[in-house]
């Protein structure tokens, strides 16, 4: 097989995962909104469908498949049961983008009003009594409780043995653990004017590192039944892989177009998010501008204009052409990783090519249209 057929056909296994994926959500999602014995209250059920089943890269799912494949799991990537398991860290993270939208007070997600402000509108506009804006963080919350409920449904139905979803259990906890330590770090740190290199690499690496791509990944292979050697050579390829990950999203969070990210390109200047580019902006600046930088980053009341000339320092600081060359060279890292001989011998058979396609996976959820 030529180069080229054999990219059409990694393409090819990709979108017949990730279709496998959507099925599998938006089955359970209807099956869960069918089993509400009161039908007034099947629209948090909505809510839920609605923040997982619009556009989404499906990174995590689509990992814990490759981690799958990729340590010989029966069926591949595409049998039925690591399907469901891996559909299940898909409303994991719809449970933690809901909680995460009301904790940063985000406005937009995925190119749409985020759940709360959205429901705090309607209940506004109804004329009903009451605090709108109380109702619509309520709502959001309990439907991030609702989509944490089916996610672990879904992976207890996954069909695999219990000795399997015991073992499983490990990796899933250790995704959450990290979550909510990242999140904790960056809320406390957040609006202070700091940026310490050691912190940001921190808070990736839980926020990110950990429970976008190794753990998925780790989930995939523990359901395989792999062992300790081949789960050390993906542990060996997901790290730098989701550094990369994180540094092009802080990336974006300062230059992406939100009608392309999904995301608002001001909330987290505005906040004074932690973040890597921020670290290596004010470490590359003299005095003078970083007084600046810092009376702009993190003040909530910055104008448009503000953030403006915010963006045109950082980016003329070098820092931005710094992130890249570290992003080109992670990936190359996580590569090698895969290219080792031990991992080659580790990682068996066509399975192999699955873990390959993680890097573009990961591209993908960043392209034009599909907001991850």
């Amino acid at each position: 097989m030529n180069a080229k057929k054999s990219v059409v056909g990694q393409k090819s296994s990709l979108e017949t995962v990730r279709s496998q994926i959507d099925l599998a959500l938006q089955t359970r999602l209807d099956e869960v909104r069918a089993g509400f014995v009161a039908s007034s209250s099947q629209r948090i059920v909505e809510e839920v469908t609605r923040a997982t089943i619009r556009q989404g890269g499906r990174i995590r799912p689509l990992l814990c498949c490759c981690g799958y494949a990729a340590c010989g799991g029966a069926g591949g990537p595409s049998d039925k049961r690591i399907i469901q398991a891996a559909a299940s860290l898909e409303l994991l993270h719809t449970f933690a983008i809901l909680h995460d939208d009301v904790m940063d007070g985000s406005s937009l997600r995925r190119g749409e009003p985020t759940v709360h402000r959205r429901l705090a509108d309607e209940h506004r506009s109804s004329g009903v009594p009451g605090d709108s804006e109380r109702h619509g963080i309520s709502v959001a919350i309990l439907a991030g409780d609702l989509a944490l409920v089916i996610s672990d449904y879904l992976m207890a139905q996954s069909g695999f043995g219990s000795d399997l979803l015991a073992d499983a259990a490990v990796p899933i906890t250790r995704m959450r653990l990290d979550a909510i330590a990242g999140q904790y770090l960056d809320l406390n740190h957040s609006g202070r004017g700091v940026a310490d290199p050691n912190l940001t690499a921190r808070i990736a690496r839980l926020k990110t590192g950990s429970y976008s791509v190794e753990g998925p990944l780790l989930v995939g292979a523990t359901l395989a039944g792999g062992g300790e050697a081949a789960i050390d050579a993906l542990q060996r390829f997901a790290r730098p892989l989701g550094e990369a990950f994180q540094l092009t999203d802080d990336l974006l969070g300062m230059f992406g177009d939100p009608q392309v990210t999904g995301k608002s390109a001001e909330a987290d200047l505005r906040q004074g998010k932690p973040t890597s580019l921020m670290a290596q902006s004010l470490a590359l600046v003299d005095t003078t501008t970083r007084q600046h930088i810092l009376e702009v980053w993190g003040n909530p009341d910055a104008s448009d204009e503000d953030l403006q000339i915010l963006r045109k320092v950082v980016y003329e600081s070098g820092a931005v052409k710094s992130m890249i060359r570290s992003i080109k060279l992670l990936v190359s890292e996580a590569n090698a990783a895969i290219e080792d001989p031990p991992s080659v011998g580790l990682l068996p058979g066509p399975c192999k090519q699955m873990l390959k396609l993680a890097e573009s996976i990961v591209a993908r959820a960043r392209e034009l249209g599909r907001p991850g």
